[in-house]
């Protein structure tokens, strides 16, 4: 499985096939069994393991500082190297409620202003500065009125800068669900609430979410059921892969967890 996609293994082709951060392999039978070259070691997945699914995690100890120091190729791919900007990002699509959610990584002191662009034209919607970089995140409902009012113009993309200092910085391309797409959305959902409750509502709610390609707002229903059974090897299985895709900050955590959980 990668991301929300799931497929069966083709022997012959995927033999020797790469594997993303936060792809899940799964065994369909006790009896079943896979080698898999992770972290400079060749692993033989079989069992418990291997029946809740194999998650390949982020690189960590000397991988990491290497990764660090030099980067990688082809820019940076589904969560690693997470720089200054952790949500929004570009390639998801989002919503204006969920895309106002602003988190960056923590900085020791500081300022950080965050400028909201009009894609194509440069014409700045929404500004704002002054924010303590300490507080790693931002609810700002005023900015979300400014990306509503892109969608009711009929503009689904805009462009979001954040800067500490002229060597601390970073951006984002918000994509944004159409009017008429977020409207049979909260449809949707209204729908799934009037006869749903407790587990069973997030889970639908999560479907809706992926059904639209909408990743974050599939997260957090994930998340909110975590709360309530933390070693869950699916919903952390889930969690997981949904949240290394869109390079979400917790994504190293709940892919520790589902490891932890799923005994490997």
């Amino acid at each position: 499985q990668s991301g929300s996609t799931a497929r069966p293994i083709d022997n012959a082709k995927d033999r020797s096939r790469a594997l993303q951060v936060g792809d899940v392999v799964t065994c369909k039978e006790p009896t079943a069994r896979f080698k898999v070259f992770d972290g400079g070691l060749i692993k033989e997945i079989t069992g418990t393991p291997c029946m809740h699914g194999y998650i390949v995690s982020p690189p960590g100890g000397k991988y990491t500082s290497a990764l660090s120091e030099y980067g990688r190729t082809g820019g940076r791919p589904r969560g690693s190297m997470l720089g200054l900007l952790l949500w929004p990002v570009s390639g998801a699509l989002t919503t204006p409620a969920t895309a106002s959610q602003l988190q960056w990584r923590k900085q020791s002191s500081g300022t950080l202003t965050a400028t909201l662009k009009e894609a194509g034209t440069a014409r700045v919607l929404w500004t704002r500065s002054g924010i303590d970089v300490a507080l790693g995140a931002l609810r700002a409902p005023d900015l979300e009125s400014a990306l509503r009012a892109q969608v009711d113009a009929g503009r689904t993309s805009a462009l979001l800068d954040i800067r500490v200092s002229d060597s601390l910085n970073a951006s984002a391309t918000i994509t944004l669900l159409d009017r008429a797409a977020e409207q049979m959305l909260q449809q949707a959902l209204a729908a799934a609430g009037a006869d749903l409750s407790g587990d069973a509502l997030h889970l639908v709610r999560a479907d809706i979410f992926l059904e639209r390609s909408l990743p974050r707002e599939a997260l957090e229903e994930y998340l909110a059921m975590l709360e309530g059974s933390p070693e869950s090897v699916l919903l952390l299985t889930k969690a997981s892969a949904l949240a290394v895709e869109i390079s979400d900050p917790r994504a190293a955590d709940l892919v520790r967890r589902a490891r932890a959980a799923g005994g490997s």
